[in-house]
């Protein structure tokens, strides 16, 4: 089960790949332990979405999160939680 999200968040990467993921002004902080899967999404350009890379990720905490990174605009945001 998940709950859709569409938070903004500040991630940073390393060897371009996230690495940490940080919300509520910085005040909680997560550290990506697992890429479970990526991919890349087009979005509906006709529309004016923009393109946008996706990650699967697991956490420190045992938590699931999708990650999306709109390439365009060099922005992450929260997609989806998972329980």
């Amino acid at each position: 089960m998940s709950k859709k999200s569409n938070r903004l968040v500040q991630v940073t990467c390393r060897a371009g790949v996230p690495a940490t993921l940080a919300w509520k002004g910085g005040r909680q902080v997560e550290r990506i332990t697992e890429i479970l899967d990526s991919w890349r999404e087009i979005g509906a350009w006709w529309s004016g979405e923009e393109e946008r890379q996706v990650y699967l990720v697991v956490t420190a905490s045992q938590k699931s999160y999708e990650l999306c990174h709109n390439l365009a605009i060099d922005t992450w945001y929260l997609a989806r939680i998972f329980d």
